[in-house]
C-alpha cells in the first residue's frame, strides 16, 4: 500500500508541510509511513533543526537521500532562490524520490544525482541491503546481525561515485550552508571528498549520523570522524531539535553503542547567528 502523508512543522513554524508519497512494503518507509498517518514527527530532533537552521536562499547537500524525506523538507524551506544537490545510489529509492519532488513542486529546486558520495570520482561497489531500503552501505550490511536476509543473499553493484567538492564545481559554486550525511558509516570517507569545500568555502553546518557498527566496518570511528572534522575548524555538537545543541567537548565520546545518531559539525561563532539568546535557568 501507498499512501501520501505530510511532514508536520514545528508548532509556530510557518509555512506549507511538504508532503511524502510513502510504500509501506521497504521496511524504512513503513516506519515513516506508520508514524506519520498517526501524525507524529519523523525524526523530530532532526527535522526541528533543520527547520531552525534554514532560511530561503540557502543551499543544501542531501547525501544519502533515501526516498526524500531531507531533500523536500530542506527543499520546502530554501523556496526557489535556494536548493538541495541530493545524491541517492539506489534506483528504487531514487524512483520514489523523484515522485516526491514531483508531488511537491520541487524539481527545480532539487539537482538529483544517481550515484553515491566518496573520497574520489569514478566508481565504487554499492552493497545492497534486501532488510532494510535505507540501508544499503559501502560494505557489506549482511555482516550486521540484523540483516538476515542480506547476509543470506549478498548483493553489490558498481554505481557512479562523486565527492564533494566535485559536486560543488558541477553546480557551483554554491553557498552551501549545510550537508547532511546518511551514509551507513561512511561519513568519514564522504567528508574526505569534500576538503575544499569544508575549509575553503566553509558551510557552516554539517549534520553526520554516528553508525559505530558502519563506522568500524570502514575502518573509521567515531573519534576519527570527530579528530578530521576538528582540523577543519568544525566543533562538536548533540542536535536538541529547535534548542541550541549541546557541545561535546573534543575528547569526550557519545555513547551510541546500540543504536545510531546524528551529531553537528558546525563553524565556531556560527551557532549565535540561530541562537541570538538563549534563556537562562532558574537558579542559575
Amino acid at each position: 500500500m501507498k499512501a501520501e502523508v505530510t511532514i508536520p512543522l514545528p508548532d509556530g513554524v510557518e509555512g506549507f508541510p511538504p508532503r511524502l508519497l510513502l510504500d509501506d512494503g521497504p521496511i524504512t518507509q513503513r516506519s515513516m509511513l506508520a508514524t506519520l498517518m498517526e501524525g507524529k514527527r519523523y525524526e523530530p530532533v532532526t527535522m526541528d533543526l533543520l527547520v531552525k537552521l534554514l532560511r530561503p536562499g540557502d543551499w543544501v547537500m542531501d547525501i544519502g537521500a533515501h526516498v526524500g524525506l531531507v531533500t523536500v523538507l530542506a527543499a520546502s524551506r530554501v523556496g526557489p532562490k535556494g536548493g538541495v544537490v541530493a545524491v541517492e545510489p539506489d534506483e528504487a529509492n531514487l524512483a520514489a524520490l523523484r515522485v516526491n519532488l514531483a508531488l511537491n513542486g520541487f524539481e527545480e529546486r532539487v539537482r538529483l544525482v544517481a550515484g553515491v558520495a566518496a573520497d574520489a570520482e569514478g566508481e565504487r561497489e554499492i552493497h545492497l541491503n534486501r532488510d532494510n531500503d535505507g540501508g544499503h552501505a559501502l560494505w557489506e550490511p549482511g555482516l550486521h546481525p540484523f540483516n538476515e536476509r542480506t547476509a543470506q543473499a549478498p548483493l553489490a553493484k558498481r554505481v557512479t561515485a562523486v565527492t564533494l567538492d566535485g559536486l560543488n564545481d558541477r553546480f557551483g559554486p554554491l553557498p552551501v550552508k549545510l550537508v547532511k550525511i546518511d551514509t551507513e558509516g561512511a561519513e568519514q570517507l564522504v567528508l574526505s571528498g569534500g576538503q575544499k569545500v569544508l575549509g575553503r568555502r566553509c558551510p557552516p553546518y554539517v549534520l553526520a549520523e554516528l553508525n559505530p557498527f558502519g563506522l568500524e566496518a570502514m575502518g573509521a570511528s567515531q573519534l576519527s570522524l570527530r579528530t578530521m572534522m576538528e582540523a577543519l575548524g568544525y566543533a562538536t555538537f548533540l542536535p536538541r531539535g529547535s534548542a541550541l545543541p549541546a557541545f561535546i567537548p573534543p575528547g569526550t565520546l557519545i555513547d551510541w553503542t546500540d543504536y545510531v545518531g546524528n551529531v553537528l559539525f558546525a563553524k565556531p561563532g556560527e551557532l549565535c547567528r540561530i541562537w541570538p539568546v538563549v534563556e537562562a535557568a532558574a537558579g542559575v
